[in-house]
């Protein structure tokens, strides 16, 4: 009902297309918006002569009043649905080509990949991606749009932004925004992957590691390109080049605890502090606080310790505790940025999908057996 009525607007002149994921933490006065994944990206390329209108998918999520408000510079791709669009989404279906052989390192593996794909049937992923898809088409089919941008994790949905745009004669640019592990499998390719695959026309890196990582993972080189983090990009003064002022001195009993988007290591590392600190870490005079990722929530029996729940604003989060633990979570090397201590949180049963990988040891590591000695020795040092 929201977006009842509103009136798609034509790019009338060069135009960019910025993808945005609607979120409260988005929200601004005034009717603004900042992207917290390609913050200011708006300005700067309105700053190089381009109009610029966000778009999001066409499940807004509980957003519709919000985005209907920035109609001025927001389309949700819902209103580029039609009755057509909808059926043809609706009976969205696939067959998939098996190879031959379906193993790895000679271990059959068909019935795990029969499973996966009887789950895939299951949910509406398929409907859902092919609205997104044919709602972007018709979005792009007229007007003078020159570049769509989106952030870069090779996401499904992504893939759907490349092939609209490719039939269409738009170019696409995907921005690297999170630190990089290894084992983010969704960023690599297997040998002759990328020339199928589709994929930005640009690729812009945060910095060498990304940049490393992706090349050696299959990426075509030549489409990337190393711009500098954007998305981290207030963690340095950009007139001196130094790094950003501390906060001041927080108490190291107030540990944060911040939670990844995967449920599974988030349940790990809570039952870890709960086996070392079962009272929460009141005998020891601790206390933590949880921060669960936006699109992860948990509830009480995932905590099953006493606790209190943090802040959403990372930054007020920052100014209360002293020690940040983390698993999977860029806000582990966004603390180390900002010089807070932290402690590295590695799970004995999960492939360590480790986004601060890159500071190697030189941060401190705990794992399920060691947790509680190791806290304790580094809020008594």
């Amino acid at each position: 009902k929201a977006l009842s009525g509103r009136r798609t607007s034509i790019p009338t002149r060069d135009s960019v297309a910025i993808y945005s994921y609607p979120m409260s933490r988005c929200l601004r006065e005034n009717d603004g918006w900042q992207d917290p994944f390609l913050p200011n990206l708006d300005q700067f390329t309105k700053d190089m002569g381009y109009e610029v209108v966000r778009f999001s998918p066409p499940e807004a999520s509980g957003f519709e009043s919000e985005i209907a408000a920035r109609h001025e510079y927001f389309q949700p791709l819902i209103l580029f649905a039609s009755i057509g669009v909808v059926w043809q989404s609706l009976t969205a279906f696939w067959w998939p080509r098996w190879p031959k052989t379906l193993s790895i390192a000679g271990t059959p593996i068909r019935r795990l990949v029969e499973r996966e794909w009887s789950l895939e049937l299951s949910r509406s992923s398929l409907c859902i991606y092919r609205l997104f898809y044919e709602c972007l088409r018709r979005m792009i089919s007229v007007g003078g749009w020159k570049w769509v941008v989106y952030p870069y994790e090779n996401q499904p949905w992504e893939k759907m932004i490349s092939l609209c745009a490719k039939e269409r004669g738009v170019r696409t640019v995907g921005v690297q925004h999170s630190t990089l592990s290894i084992y983010y499998m969704s960023y690599f390719l297997g040998a002759g992957e990328s020339s199928d695959m589709p994929l930005p026309d640009q690729i812009l890196t945060s910095g060498p590691y990304p940049h490393r990582l992706l090349a050696e993972g299959g990426n075509p080189t030549e489409r990337l390109k190393m711009c500098g983090s954007i998305r981290y990009n207030h963690l340095t003064k950009q007139i001196d080049k130094q790094p950003v002022a501390p906060f001041e001195p927080t108490p190291i009993s107030e540990i944060l605890v911040a939670l990844p988007i995967d449920i599974h290591m988030a349940r790990h590392l809570l039952a870890a502090i709960r086996s070392a600190f079962p009272n929460g870490g009141r005998e020891e005079g601790l206390r933590f606080h949880i921060k669960a990722h936006p699109t992860c929530p948990i509830s009480e029996d995932d905590v099953g310790f006493p606790s209190v729940e943090a802040p959403t604003n990372i930054g007020e989060v920052f100014k209360i505790c002293g020690l940040v633990v983390f698993i999977g979570s860029t806000v582990g090397p966004e603390a180390v940025a900002l010089g807070k201590k932290v402690l590295r949180y590695r799970p004995e049963l999960l492939l360590d999908v480790d986004p601060s990988e890159f500071l190697g040891d030189s941060i401190p590591t705990c794992n399920d057996t060691n947790m509680h000695e190791t806290i304790e020795q580094l809020t008594n040092e």
